[in-house]
């Protein structure tokens, strides 16, 4: 039988970035122009990943890289 890999789930550093930056999830969330706080406190639990534009427009706001807020 065919056994699957395992792969490991992507994290991400948004909440990290932004304690860098002294800002603050509703900052962010007001920034890329969302009402959905809660998504945004998932994102950075980690608990939920973020859609791959909402991911852009958060780097955006933060001023770095998508790279930045991605990790294994």
């Amino acid at each position: 039988s065919v056994q699957c890999k395992k792969t490991t789930s992507m994290t991400n550093n948004i909440d990290k970035v932004l304690r860098q930056k002294n800002k603050t999830v509703t900052w962010l969330a007001n920034k890329v122009g969302t009402p959905k706080l809660r998504a945004f406190y998932a994102y950075c639990e980690n608990s939920r990943q973020p859609p791959a534009i909402t991911l852009f427009r958060i780097a955006k706001a933060l001023e770095v890289s998508m790279e930045e807020l991605i990790r294994e």
